[in-house]
């Protein structure tokens, strides 16, 4: 090894020989020799990476023996090809892993594994800008909470053996609660360990009648998309709807009249306080204080289950701490969670006191079409107009 650590006899076999494969090659050359590329194609009979730097291609075959070096998955579909090659007799993380692992650890950085819900893709993002992290440390995000193949399973437990830190989102649901358990049991005595809750905050849209962070009954969701724009239900709209009210007679009770009373509002916020406090009685990074510090001031949510930035950033910065690292965390304007900001009601804002204008709001509505910037009233309408629609195809059992 050099001075890095780095293991300078590494051999590697690429599977694939195309942009991603000479990208790799030219990006970590110095981390590997490389034997030759395999390719599923006839025609690719010769990998040529750079000027002066030729490699045979072969088919792809069956393991015989001992494997000749790792094989490098170069495709965008590696799952494909994992496949694969497992039923070819190699073995995941033994025999090859895919491109995007292989560059992961051969940065030669530290990683810093961020394992939970989609928050913390999030705060992968902020640390990610951060100039003083990213010169040590890799942040992986990994997402329990999704269905996870074989491979995605063995490509976990590859990140777990290999990363110096983990950041972890602790829930009192009985199946996270089992997985987190069984990772925690198996990392390295040498990891350091970071607890987070998976924080949720209905505070600013309180519901009356419906499972808390239950997923909006008139919502479709569609494959390739992690949400919808209208993911989480109002509970006061969707009775409009059922009772099938026109949109003019809803927004003229919204400006006129008051959807929640002031002490159900006040009494529901309290209720969260005191929810988030109990849920971080045992967890390592915090958030409850510094939301209920700053929300009058700010939107701090874009939805009852996702936190605008702002609030990403400082879970980022309690990660930094504990890291020991220094340096000013990169801020942007887009959003990390790529979800539409729902609507306050205009009683709500009055009752906790928000220190600005919900009929003037700007807000981002989050749509298979891209991003739009509505108003309060064009919101509303966007979700009648939508979710009256899909319940209509629902009872004509046209939707499931």
């Amino acid at each position: 090894m050099d001075s890095r650590g780095r293991q300078m006899d590494r051999k590697v076999i690429f599977w694939g020989c195309g942009n991603i494969a000479g990208q790799m090659y030219r990006n970590y050359k110095s981390e590997f020799t490389l034997l030759y590329g395999i390719s599923n194609n006839p025609n690719e009979t010769a990998f040529i990476p750079q000027e002066g730097h030729i490699f045979p291609v072969k088919r792809p075959e069956n393991k015989k023996g001992k494997a000749k070096g790792m094989i490098v998955i170069c495709c965008a579909e590696y799952e494909k090809v994992a496949e694969q090659l497992s039923l070819s007799g190699y073995i995941p993380f033994v025999d090859f892993i895919d491109y995007e692992l292989a560059e992961t650890i051969w940065t030669g950085k530290k990683i810093v594994l961020l394992y939970g819900f989609c928050h913390l893709r999030g705060v992968a993002e902020c640390l990610r800008g951060t100039k003083e992290f990213s010169k040590i440390y890799m942040p992986v995000y990994y997402p329990n909470y999704l269905f996870l193949n074989f491979y995605q399973q063995g490509r976990l437990q590859y990140l777990l053996s290999h990363c110096s830190a983990l950041v972890y989102a602790r829930t009192l649901e009985q199946e996270n609660y089992r997985k987190n358990t069984a990772i925690l049991g198996n990392l390295k005595r040498s990891v350091r360990v970071y607890a987070l809750h998976a924080v949720y905050f209905g505070g600013y849209f309180p519901q009356k009648k419906r499972t808390y962070n239950k997923m909006n009954e008139f919502a479709a969701k569609s494959e390739g998309y992690d949400y919808t724009p209208f993911s989480y239900g109002d509970s006061w709209l969707n009775e409009c709807i059922e009772k099938e009210m026109g949109f003019d007679d809803i927004f003229e009770y919204i400006e006129k009249k008051e959807v929640y009373e002031k002490d159900f509002i006040q009494r529901y916020a309290e209720g969260e306080w005191k929810r988030l406090r109990y849920q971080e009685q045992e967890t390592d990074l915090r958030i409850a204080d510094y939301i209920e510090k700053y929300y009058r001031t700010q939107r701090l949510f874009r939805n009852e289950a996702h936190m605008e930035n702002i609030v990403l950033y400082e879970y980022a910065r309690q990660v930094l701490q504990y890291l020991g690292c220094s340096g000013r965390i990169q801020e942007t304007d887009a959003p990390f969670m790529k979800c539409s900001q729902h609507f306050i009601y205009p009683c709500v804002a009055k009752a906790l006191e928000l220190g600005w204008d919900v009929w003037q709001e700007e807000l981002d509505l989050y749509t298979y079409d891209g991003w739009k910037k509505v108003n309060m009233k064009e919101y509303i309408q966007a979700y009648y107009e939508s979710c009256r629609e899909i319940r209509q195809l629902k009872r004509k059992y046209m939707l499931p």
